[in-house]
């Protein structure tokens, strides 16, 4: 259909008078398809062949649009009520064709500056809240604002920056470069067009700057890093001293430098960046939500300045700015993930160490213990995740809105709330610790943590003031803490016994118990599965860390006519355990925690052995001494032997024989503990079928102790009750309360 025909029938729909045929589907149908015809280009020229159809057009688009705001809540609304202002502005003082609503919000003779409002507020809510819709409406709407000021050189200039800011933005939100390049094509010319001594200047110089910073970042033309740099230095000199604007011009000229720094290593350019940021800071007001982001920059430069010196000065300079980035966000800061990730990033190279100082099993410096600081931020991510849903009242006098509120809580080997306590478990304890606090810190808890007394001394070294580390015995330190008050929540990792103890501690004031304990994983092997792989699977699952490991799989049930090949080929799998010091490098399982824990195990395995179970390999007569226990392989112990039934904690196997599949899952839940298992077969149907009768928090499916920082992890039964990791453990560490605000009449 041509061009003129569309506008003609809009125009038609207009003088009907009947709302039915001017907002129907036919209308919204033409509008959309005039709207993509009078749509101009980047920089918001129109083709002169449809510039007179652009008034008419406005009016019936508007209309469109003003209809839709009426009658759809939500974010949507606003790009609705943004795009009718623009459209109907023209004719915003004839009654017969604008509703009295629309006229009080354009204003009579203000259009130019309630666009420009318009804009500037959905450009900023676009980007706070990260909605590509709103953004690329957004951008529609400066496109369209940008292309009807052509006669004002200072308006269009800033509006074009404007843009500008949006494409980056935009970058931002999707990867894609080519949107970098269009703010850099619109901000070329804003640049040229603005005068000397505008007091916007600065401002357009700034945001342009932005933009050859993230394209050289891209390309590495050294003209692109240096142009970056020319338009920072001229944004600067170009804003006056009380410019409220100023210490974002600094912190983006300092941008410019950091990448400069990235891709030549010059220590001058990062001693600038620092340098400005410095000053941005001075410039800031104490409670000004922005000081946490600059000192969060400031953070990362130097520690890339000590990756390139290897300065220890460069290196506390970095954690000290860190923590208060951290400090200076709220609980609800949008960027408050970033922070923590900062501050993670800042603290790597203390977590750096000789496995002996971290203790417990095979070199945890290149194994599971340095994935905490990826844990935490991928807990910290889902702490943003956590949303109210706020009901529609059906009172409009009313407005209601739910919120989570930070519980202080403890951690008693984990303690957790807005203070949490907790106590944390000897298993991978940098990593629980770490993964534990990364939730609850991302939502504004203080956390304590009373960590026993055979654990690595690392926790010193997180956030103080934050995360708080009491030292001491459990009944001599975590018992206090339990009972105190001030503390919300008390979060546990320990075995059954140990959180019987915290639970009734905590009930006198009723206070909130999360509790991780002991597990007694059984992996399930039937008939069609491949004996070679399984055996592979547990030589790491079983015997990781020694043992020490809550999920460790500790059981092995088979089918009858499966048994022997099975345990033959898990015997065969860890009899080739490499056994040594943590710091051997071919070291591949270490010793157990301390020298109470080991004897504990040795004393399990002499019962078994007097019991008449049967050892395949291992067991005490082969323990090497001291904290070492050997890899122990055991058949033949009953269903109700201690070996079966109680958590060993340590390198330990019993191989299970059941008559067929419905007997291996009944035995697999003789347990008091219900924290992991997993089962073994090709038939992925039979595979989910046991999935559902098995009574545990995991089930692995051909496989045994992958672990997912976006899943939850917990148990059923004596295991215990709350999940750590993943969106749902947030539930765990806040309170949700409801707010009722009465409207002004």
């Amino acid at each position: 259909m041509a061009f003129r025909q569309v506008q003609q029938r809009l125009l038609d729909y207009e003088r009907s008078g009947d709302p039915s045929r001017i907002l129907g589907d036919d209308a919204v149908a033409d509008a959309e398809l005039l709207a993509e015809g009078i749509r101009p280009d980047a920089v918001g020229e129109f083709m002169p062949e449809e510039r007179q159809f652009f008034d008419q057009a406005c009016r019936a688009i508007g209309w469109l649009h003003y209809h839709r705001f009426n009658v759809s809540p939500g974010d949507a609304a606003l790009v609705d009520l943004a795009k009718a202002a623009f459209f109907l502005s023209p004719v915003a003082e004839d009654p017969d064709l604008v509703p009295e609503r629309m006229r009080t919000l354009i204003g009579p003779t203000a259009v130019v500056e309630t666009r420009a409002g318009l804009a500037g507020s959905l450009l900023t809510r676009a980007s706070e809240t990260g909605d590509l819709a709103l953004l690329n409406a957004t951008i529609d709407i400066l496109m369209l604002f940008i292309a009807d000021t052509a006669h004002d050189r200072v308006e269009r200039a800033t509006m074009l920056s404007d843009l500008g800011i949006a494409f980056q933005v935009r970058h931002s939100l999707t990867g894609q470069f080519d949107d970098v390049m269009r703010a850099m094509d619109v901000g070329e010319p804003a640049v040229a067009a603005i005068p000397p001594d505008h007091p916007e200047r600065a401002r357009c110089l700034s945001d342009l700057s932005l933009a050859y910073g993230a394209w050289y970042r891209r390309s590495g033309l050294a003209e692109h890093g240096d142009r970056a740099i020319e338009l920072g230095e001229a944004s600067v000199a170009a804003a006056s001293a009380d410019d409220v604007d100023r210490p974002r011009f600094l912190s983006n000229l300092g941008h410019a430098y950091t990448a400069r720094f990235e891709r030549a290593k010059t220590v001058a350019d990062v001693d600038r960046a620092a340098e400005l940021l410095e000053q941005a800071l001075v410039a800031t007001p104490a409670d000004h939500p922005q000081r946490a982001a600059l000192f969060a920059n400031l953070s990362s430069d130097y520690r890339a300045r000590h990756a390139h010196t290897g300065s220890p000065e460069d290196r506390e300079r970095a954690i000290a700015a860190a923590e208060q980035a951290v400090a200076a966000a709220p609980a609800n800061h949008p960027e408050r993930t970033r922070y923590l990730a900062v501050l993670d990033a800042a603290r790597r190279e203390a977590y750096v160490g000789g496995s002996a100082y971290v203790g417990g099993s095979a070199p945890k410096t290149t194994d599971r213990d340095e994935r905490g600081p990826d844990t935490s931020a991928a807990f910290a991510l889902l702490a943003d995740a956590m949303r109210t849903s706020d009901p529609a009242p059906l009172n409009t006098a009313i407005e209601l809105i739910t919120a989570r509120q930070p519980l202080p809580g403890l951690d008693h080997g984990w303690l957790p709330h807005r203070l949490t306590a907790r106590t944390p478990s000897s298993a991978v304890p940098g990593m629980r610790r770490r993964a534990a606090a990364a939730c609850p810190l991302r939502r504004g808890c203080d956390r304590g943590l009373c960590p026993r007394a055979h654990q690595p001394r690392r926790a010193l070294l997180l956030l103080r003031g934050v995360f708080n580390v009491v030292n001491g015995e459990g009944r001599s330190a975590g018992v206090p803490l339990v009972r105190r008050g001030g503390v919300d929540i008390v979060s546990l990792n320990g075995d059954s016994a140990m959180g019987k103890d915290v639970t009734r501690a905590a009930a006198d004031s009723l206070k909130r118990v999360h509790l991780e304990l002991g597990g007694k994983a059984p992996a399930v092997v039937l008939d069609d599965a491949d004996p070679v792989e399984v055996a592979d699977v547990l030589r790491g699952a079983g015997f990781y860390n020694a043992g020490q490991d809550c999920g460790a799989a500790s059981r092995v049930i088979v089918t009858a006519q499966f048994h022997d090949r099975v345990a033959e080929e898990l015997v065969r799998a860890v009899s080739s355990l490499r056994v040594g010091a943590p710091a051997d490098p071919g070291t591949e399982m270490g010793p157990l925690a301390h020298a109470a824990h080991a004897e504990r195990v040795r004393g399990v395995l002499d019962r078994a052995a007097e019991a008449r179970v049967s050892f395949l390999t291992g067991g005490g007569g082969a323990d090497p001494g001291g904290c070492y226990v050997a890899p122990t392989v055991v058949t033949d112990a009953a269903q109700h032997s201690e070996i079966v039934q109680r958590e060993v904690f340590g390198p330990v196997i019993s191989v299970q024989r059941a008559a067929d599949a419905e007997a291996a899952y009944t035995m697999a839940n003789d347990v008091v503990c219900g924290l992991a298992a997993s089962i073994f077969t090709r038939d992925i149907g039979q595979a989910m079928d046991a999935a559902r009768r098995l009574r545990f928090g995991t089930v692995w499916i051909n496989d045994h102790g992958v672990s997912a920082s976006e899943m939850p992890w917990g148990g059923f039964k004596e295991s215990g009750h709350g999940r750590e990791r993943s969106v749902y453990s947030l539930e765990e560490f806040t309170e949700l309360e409801h707010v009722m605000v009465k409207l002004p009449a």
